[in-house]
C-alpha cells in the first residue's frame, strides 16, 4: 500500500504530513524576474522546507556567475528552480552553461526545476530524453502540491 505525503483535511484542503522525513538545511538558487512570483514561491516552499535558504536572482548571466563562484568555492546549492523568460541569459541557455562548466569542473550535477509560462514542448534542448538537463519542468499554473513533491523527491531522494 503506498501513503501520500499529503492528506485532505475535512474542510477539503490539502495539507502535509511532515513526519514523512526529518529536515535538513537546504539551498535553493531561484531564478526569476518577477518578485511577486518570487516571494510567492518562497511563501510557499518554506513551510515545507523551514530550514531553506532560497537566494532569488532575477537575471541569467548573474545566476552563472554565481553558481561558478559556488562550484568554484566548493559550496553547494542543492536545487536550482528557473523561468525560461527573464533578463540576461535566459533559463534554457542558462542550464546549458552551467551543465557545461559542471562537467568541466567534474563536480556532480546540481538538480534543477523549471517553472514557467513557456510550454515544455517549446524547450526540447531541455526535455529531451537522456540530455539530463532538468529533473522536471513545470507550468506556473501547476499545483503548489506537485511542486513541492518534486522538491521533495530531489532533495529528500532516500526519505
Amino acid at each position: 500500500m503506498n501513503y501520500s505525503k499529503w492528506s485532505v483535511s475535512s474542510a477539503g484542503n490539502f495539507f502535509h504530513n511532515d513526519q514523512a522525513f526529518v529536515h535538513r538545511k537546504v539551498f535553493i538558487l531561484h531564478l526569476d524576474d518577477h518578485k511577486l512570483f518570487a516571494k510567492g514561491l518562497e511563501n510557499c516552499i518554506i513551510p515545507f522546507f523551514p530550514l531553506a535558504d532560497i537566494i532569488n536572482i532575477k537575471d541569467g548571466h548573474r545566476a552563472l556567475r554565481f553558481m561558478k563562484d559556488i562550484i568554484t568555492d566548493k559550496s553547494r546549492i542543492d536545487l536550482i528552480i528557473t523561468d525560461i523568460n527573464h533578463p540576461g541569459l535566459k533559463g534554457d541557455e542558462f542550464l546549458v552553461q552551467l551543465r557545461q562548466f559542471e562537467y568541466k569542473m567534474k563536480v556532480p550535477r546540481t538538480p534543477a526545476i523549471v517553472l514557467s509560462f513557456v510550454d515544455a514542448a517549446n524547450m526540447p534542448q531541455l526535455c529531451r530524453p537522456g540530455l539530463n538537463m532538468v529533473d522536471r519542468y513545470f507550468s506556473k499554473a501547476a499545483e503548489m502540491e506537485d511542486i513541492v513533491d518534486a522538491l521533495e523527491d530531489i532533495m529528500y531522494p532516500n526519505e
